[in-house]
């Protein structure tokens, strides 16, 4: 079960679900995705709701009842005038009955109940009373009172108790949400990070950029070739990868491409990770395929190579240098999938000039940000559109100026 900690509205036709501060839900499902879960209400309605929305409930141990008393005082009167004080003897026949009643009541409780130690290992949920959070406004999650109406618009998060005021104003289908900036905002991110894996953003005239990777490489990807396994039944092109720093040719097949572009997309979820080119079924041993293929891949490899933080991860780095061991390389696959420093995580790692950032200034920015990729997209379709008309148009005309001309060739 969970407690709802702000008001969420639901939008229609998204299997969402509506939840009001205090209520609790029972989880049905944490696995969904982009920090969402799955749950039903109090009337049984079920849907989805943010995470970082509802406080997880973990159960208590049950009360203990109070020990029986000594055999020699169960069924006398405890009158105080009447009744002798008991010696010394007696207090301490007591008293060691009495721990041994509590010793196995307490055996039974923890050893009868096999999901009692389940449940407190999984106790790390924020719900103390005082200022000492790990947000960055020194808050825990739970202290924040929020009341919200709609998916969007300036909300007022100051407590009811008094403990200050923090304004959010996060559209939860816009990229801050969907990229885990939120989460790394609220504090709901927090993972330690080595200095081996920080990265740097330079403060240039040009305006901010990330610090340039010293060690420029290039990758050559050539000799695609077909190969089979398990004797022939499973047929597969793989292409030679042949990094400048090493000299060492590794080979790769489409799906160790696919891999790394995923990987990469789930670290980097603030970087605009390229697509590969999508995989074909019908004709993928074609030799036509096969070369428009491998320079769709060299180019997305030499814009993966001129990134200066793609080109440096650790995840890279083990795709283009892994021999052609299948122990190597699921070694480094599941410590790539283990990384911590993904998605939102990721923020932790960035190291920014310590500059005082002007506010109106930082706005007016990313409105002018914002402004350009909405309108560059648009752009970009009228432009695929106008380019794709005459090869479209081309074959018609062609047919009928060449059915216009053929008499005169008779």
């Amino acid at each position: 079960q969970a407690r709802c900690l702000y008001d969420f509205e639901a939008q229609p036709g998204t299997g969402e679900l509506s939840i009001t501060e205090g209520e609790i839900l029972t989880i049905s499902r944490k696995g969904v995705g982009e920090g969402w879960w799955e749950g039903t209400n109090s009337a049984g309605l079920s849907g989805l709701f943010p995470e970082s929305y509802v406080e997880e409930l973990t159960s208590t141990p049950p009360a203990m009842p109070p020990p029986p008393l000594p055999a020699e005082y169960a069924n006398t009167w405890d009158d105080p005038w009447s009744t002798e004080a008991p010696s010394q003897t007696q207090q301490q026949q007591q008293q060691q009955s009495s721990r041994q009643t509590l010793s196995q009541q307490s055996s039974s409780n923890f050893d009868g109940d096999g999901d009692f130690d389940s449940d407190w290992d999984d106790d790390d949920s924020e719900s103390g009373g005082n200022l000492n959070g790990q947000g960055p406004f020194g808050m825990g999650q739970a202290n924040r009172g929020m009341k919200n109406s709609s998916s969007y618009g300036d909300v007022s998060m100051a407590g009811r108790d008094g403990r200050g005021t923090v304004k959010k104003s996060f559209n939860r289908f816009s990229t801050i949400a969907k990229t885990g900036v939120e989460d790394y905002l609220v504090g709901t991110a927090r993972t330690p990070v080595d200095d081996k894996e920080k990265v740097y953003i330079d403060e240039t005239s040009h305006g901010s950029q990330w610090r340039p990777y010293t060690h420029i490489f290039t990758c050559a990807i050539s000799s695609p070739k077909k190969e089979s396994k398990f004797h022939g039944i499973k047929s597969f092109i793989a292409y030679t990868v042949l990094p400048s720093f090493s000299n060492q040719p590794v080979s790769r097949r489409y799906k160790h491409f696919d891999w790394l572009q995923e990987r990469l997309s789930m670290k980097f979820s603030l970087i605009a990770i390229p697509p590969i080119p999508e995989k074909q079924i019908a004709g993928r041993f074609e030799d036509d395929l096969i070369e428009y293929r491998m320079t769709m891949l060299q180019s997305w490899m030499d814009r993966i190579c001129r990134h200066p933080i793609i080109a440096q991860c650790e995840v890279f780095h083990h795709f283009v240098t892994c021999p052609n061991d299948e122990k190597k390389w699921k070694a480094g696959k599941r410590r790539a999938e283990q990384d911590k420093l993904v998605g939102a995580n990721f923020y932790a790692a960035i190291e920014r000039p310590e500059i005082p950032l002007d506010v109106p200034t930082t706005e007016n920015r990313i409105d002018g940000y914002n402004r350009f990729f909405s309108q560059l997209d648009e752009a970009t379709k009228v432009t695929s559109g106008n380019l794709l008309r005459p090869v479209q148009e081309a074959p018609n005309c062609l047919q009928e100026r060449v059915c216009q001309d053929q008499p005169l060739f008779l």
